[in-house]
């Protein structure tokens, strides 16, 4: 992944939250990216994901530029780019399995997703990644149910099956 020159200000505010930011990330590399509460760390996450869209700047991903990338591409980019968030993101209604599954949908087609028709395959895999992570008991309990270092755990699942 290659970031360069990025910026993003959010309307209605004089001062960029993000600013002439460059960043390099090779395959198998990982990094942290740390600061003090409004630094721009969330931002960036948001444009690299596409969730915001930079005022400024170019975002490649394996060497394929997103950045103003159609809506149907960027369904397809995002396959790619898993974000596990601060606060979870998760449906309290659901089960744990069917938050973990949602990391599946940009891999269907909408009546599929609707439907809840994933494959064997998929349903094993998070099955194992669950238990993986110590959530093999909860999956059928609703997120709601869980404690936040548990809801923490489903959202980083559902990352990995995306």
């Amino acid at each position: 992944m290659e970031v360069r020159d990025l910026q993003k200000t959010y309307r209605g505010s004089e001062k960029p939250a993000v600013r002439d930011l460059n960043l390099s990330v090779e395959q198998g590399e990982m990094i942290g990216v740390i600061g003090p509460s409004g630094a721009g760390k969330s931002t960036l996450l948001r444009c690299i994901n596409h969730l915001v869209t930079p005022t400024a700047g170019r975002i490649f991903i394996e060497g394929e530029e997103i950045t103003g990338a159609s809506p149907a591409r960027m369904r397809k980019l995002r396959r790619r780019v898993g974000m596990v968030f601060q606060h979870h993101n998760l449906v309290a209604r659901l089960t744990v399995m069917q938050n973990v599954m949602h990391g599946r949908l940009g891999y269907m087609n909408t009546l599929d997703g609707v439907l809840g028709r994933y494959t064997e395959e998929d349903k094993r895999r998070a099955v194992n990644i669950l238990e993986q992570t110590g959530l093999g008991e909860f999956l059928y309990h609703r997120a709601g149910e869980l404690s936040g270092g548990q809801r923490q755990r489903v959202g980083i699942v559902r990352a990995l099956m995306q």
